[in-house]
């Protein structure tokens, strides 16, 4: 959880029971107004009808209920208990939400929008080879975004989808890491994961974010293990280590190596 800033009431509060000057001037300042209030018998509480409904016609352009907070400056329960039904909030909090444009916050891309583009775009380079480590880098997105898209994930940041597509264009154009055996052997392992998913590859889409399938892809046969020796040889597998992956001896795996060879 982020911590709220310093010289804020939230900061000096628990659960953070920050104590630094700026905070306890803020604690300070609460009291007294707190103080002030009660014996005017006065409140700053106001109806939260407006806020609500601003908050549901940001939804509706696709701009979440915590990008609206964060925006604000307001913590994300105060905005989230406002949208869920709460009928009155603290009047500061109230004209810092009605204050945000929902479409400011969407072209700062800080709004959540659907991931099928997204999450097509990572699955197709990783029946490319592309591993998640590659392409966190390639795409200039996390790991964690990578694992999420993969598994797929209804909604990402808008940011998050800009950065994809573009960075899909970039990998496109260039092969996964082969120089060493161990990049050789994730970019191999990647495929498989792809195959056995059914994962579609780039050519599978005419338009990768509106098609509503891709193209037949030929369903994941494993392939026979003589097939499997030759490519982690490739890789630059020894045979004892081909022979503990492929659940066969050292001598097997000799004789498929060699019927290749002959073949």
């Amino acid at each position: 959880m982020t911590a709220p800033n310093h010289g804020t009431r939230a900061r000096y509060n628990t659960p953070h029971s920050c104590r630094c000057d700026a905070c306890k001037v803020a604690g300070r300042r609460y009291r007294k107004r707190r103080f002030l209030d009660l014996e005017l018998g006065t409140t700053r509480l106001v109806d939260a009808g407006p806020v609500r409904a601003h908050l549901e016609a940001a939804k509706a352009m696709g701009v979440a209920v915590k990008e609206m907070a964060a925006a604000a400056g307001v913590t994300r329960s105060v905005a989230q208990e406002v949208y869920v039904g709460q009928p009155r909030v603290d009047a500061t909090a109230a004209a810092r939400i009605l204050a945000v444009d929902p479409n400011v916050v969407r072209r700062r891309g800080r709004c959540m929008v659907d991931s099928t583009g997204s999450v097509r775009r990572v699955r197709a380079l990783a029946s490319l080879g592309w591993t998640g480590k590659d392409m966190s880098s390639g795409l200039r997105v996390s790991r964690a975004t990578i694992t999420r898209l993969l598994h797929g994930a209804d909604e990402i940041n808008a940011a998050t989808r800009d950065a994809v597509t573009a960075g899909y264009r970039r990998m496109l154009t260039r092969q996964p890491p082969a120089a060493t055996a161990r990049q050789r052997e994730d970019s191999a392992r990647a495929r498989n994961v792809a195959r056995r998913n059914g994962w579609a590859g780039p050519l599978a889409w005419d338009d990768i974010d509106h098609d509503e399938a891709p193209v037949d892809v030929a369903p994941y046969r494993p392939a026979p293990k003589p097939m499997r020796a030759l490519e982690l040889a490739e890789m630059g597998l020894g045979n004892a280590e081909i022979a503990v992956r492929l659940g066969v001896s050292a001598y097997t795996v000799r004789d498929y190596l060699r019927w290749r060879v002959a073949a």
